[in-house]
C-alpha cells in the first residue's frame, strides 16, 4: 500500500493546530478565572505583564519552565518524572476524537477528492474511547504518590485518586450518557455521525428527560 504523504501532512497539521488551540484556550481561561475572581473579591488581579495583564499566562509558563526541579530523597527518579506525563497524557489523547468542526472543503482538492474533517481522527467508538482513556489519568496521580517513598505522599495520592474517581470520573460519564442519549441506537457513536445527525446539538435544554440528571451530575464538579 502506497504511503499517502498528503493525508499524513494534513493529519499532522490538524494535530499541531488543534492542540495549540486548546493550549492557548486553557491559558486564556486561567487568565479569565483570575480576572473574574479578582473582580468578585474587590482586587485588581493580573495587570503587570502586557496590556491589562493579558500576557500573564505567558509569564507563568516561562516561570514554570525555570522552576527548580525537586526530587524527594529515596524517590524513584524515572517513575517520579513519568507520573505527571501519565496524568496529563490521557487528557491530551481524548482530544483526538472530538469533532471541532465539519468537513474542510478547502483541502478536498489537495487530497484528491478525499474528505477530511476538523478532528484528528474519526473512530466508531468515539465516546467509549473518551470515557476509557479519560479515566487513565488516575494512575498518574497515585503513581506520583507511591514513587515518592513517603507514606504521606502515598496517602495524598490515594485521596486524590479517590476524589478523581468519585467527583471527576462519574459526573462526566453521567453527563455524556445523558447528553449523548440521542445516539443510544449507535452507542458509542462516531464523531462523523455527530456531525451529520440533525440531533447532534441535543443539550439538556432540548432533552427534558436528560436535563435533571445532567444538572445533578454537573453540580459536584463545580466544587472548588
Amino acid at each position: 500500500m502506497e504511503f499517502d504523504w498528503k493525508y499524513a501532512l494534513v493529519a499532522l497539521a490538524k494535530v499541531v493546530v488543534l492542540y495549540h488551540l486548546v493550549i492557548v484556550m486553557a491559558a486564556l481561561m486561567t487568565l479569565a478565572e483570575r480576572k473574574v475572581s479578582a473582580w468578585m473579591q474587590y482586587r485588581i488581579g493580573p495587570n503587570r505583564v502586557g496590556p491589562f495583564g493579558i500576557l500573564q499566562p505567558l509569564a507563568d509558563g516561562v516561570k514554570f519552565i525555570f522552576k527548580e526541579e525537586v526530587l524527594p530523597a529515596g524517590a524513584m527518579p524515572l517513575l517520579f518524572r513519568l507520573a505527571p506525563a501519565i496524568a496529563a497524557l490521557p487528557a491530551m489523547l481524548t482530544l483526538a476524537v472530538i469533532p471541532f468542526g465539519g468537513e474542510i472543503k478547502e483541502l478536498k482538492s489537495f487530497l484528491g477528492g478525499r474528505s477530511t474533517y476538523l478532528s484528528i481522527t474519526d473512530l466508531d467508538i468515539g465516546l467509549l474511547y473518551m470515557l476509557s482513556i479519560g479515566g487513565l489519568g488516575v494512575y498518574g496521580i497515585i503513581l506520583g504518590g507511591w514513587v515518592s517513598n513517603s507514606k504521606f505522599s502515598l496517602m495524598g495520592g490515594l485521596r486524590a485518586s479517590a476524589q478523581m474517581i468519585s467527583y471527576d470520573a462519574t459526573p462526566p460519564t453521567r453527563r455524556t450518557a445523558t447528553s449523548g442519549s440521542p445516539c443510544a441506537s449507535r452507542w458509542p457513536c462516531s464523531s462523523s455521525w455527530w456531525r451529520s445527525s440533525p440531533r447532534r446539538t441535543a443539550t439538556p435544554s432540548t432533552s427534558p428527560s436528560a436535563s435533571p440528571s445532567w444538572w445533578a451530575a454537573s453540580t459536584p464538579s463545580t466544587a472548588r
